[in-house]
């Protein structure tokens, strides 16, 4: 694709993920929205379609949707404010797209959280989907919705399945805690007993991916499912003793394995895009500028 004078619109791009990825598609013009007025962002809810008029009046050559809620993380309770962002308010607004001409190409980003636990590794696209948190859940119906309205409609989509985040500005997480612990070498207790997320990519890789991934891309399928992931095992307890050894930390690690290793397969978007096995060098990399003195 060229990217030159191309409209994407980012829904969410004003949060974490969002503000990194308009850095990296920076040679694209970029829209993005926000639930709340904020300054030269778009006012736009999904749950409020008379927001939706906001981003009308241009085309765009993608929507990339981002906009979604972490309420559901780490329960299985069926709370409707956990679902309605992925399922009523997703609805609403592919309909309006639809209506509207806006655009014939969106990408959806969902989570690893979909496939729930698996026996084996690792996992492909097209794994058996069992989330295990409300969440996950409501990324699945998300996916189901999209899929068919793309099916019948003229868009077509793609679903990136991604593994939790970490770097950039954020200050929470395992990896950042435990770093920050690391770094004050205090005790670190770590609870494995309902593990079903966390941090394995860097923001800056995932950036990279997704913008190679929009300029490669042939959008030959209607919808079409990639895991973005480095694509090696990266086990919790062994990931907070790696960011020990990287610091000189003398932090004690208390923690009992509780959980089955669990990874994503890259193959298939690896047919798109060049992904390398950086993950000891990113995180590296994010320690040393973030924790070592």
């Amino acid at each position: 694709m060229n990217a030159h004078n191309k409209n994407i619109l980012i829904v969410g791009g004003s949060g974490y993920l969002g503000t990194h990825l308009r850095k990296s598609l920076s040679s694209f013009n970029i829209f993005f929205t926000s639930r709340t007025q904020k300054s030269s962002a778009i006012e736009l809810d999904l749950l409020k379609d008379n927001t939706y008029n906001n981003i009308a009046g241009r085309s765009y050559e993608i929507i990339i949707l981002l906009a979604s809620s972490l309420k559901g993380l780490g329960t299985t309770e069926l709370n409707p404010d956990f679902l309605e962002t992925d399922t009523l308010g997703l609805s609403s607004f592919l309909q309006y797209i639809q209506n509207n001409k806006l655009t014939k190409k969106i990408i959806f980003t969902s989570s690893m959280t979909v496939y729930g636990s698996h026996t084996i590794n690792p996992v492909k696209e097209d794994f058996p989907l069992f989330p295990t948190s409300t969440y996950g859940l409501s990324k699945v119906l998300a996916e189901k919705i999209l899929s068919f309205n793309c099916t019948f409609s003229e868009i077509n989509g793609v679903i990136l399945r991604i593994p939790g985040i970490y770097g950039g500005e954020r200050k929470s997480g395992f990896i950042y805690n435990t770093a920050l612990r690391c770094s004050n070498n205090d005790s670190i207790q770590l609870d494995t007993s309902n593990l079903g997320y966390w941090e394995t990519i860097n923001i800056v890789d995932l950036c990279s991916w997704i913008n190679e991934f929009i300029l490669k891309y042939d959008w030959k399928s209607k919808i079409d499912v990639f895991n973005m992931s480095y694509g090696v095992k990266t086990d919790f307890i062994e990931c907070a003793d790696f960011i020990r050894q990287q610091l000189d930390s003398s932090s004690k690690i208390i923690a009992q394995k509780q959980y089955s290793d669990f990874y994503l397969d890259n193959s298939k978007i690896k047919k798109f895009i060049s992904i390398e096995d950086k993950y000891e060098l990113s995180l590296k990399n994010y320690l040393k500028e973030n924790f070592k003195k």
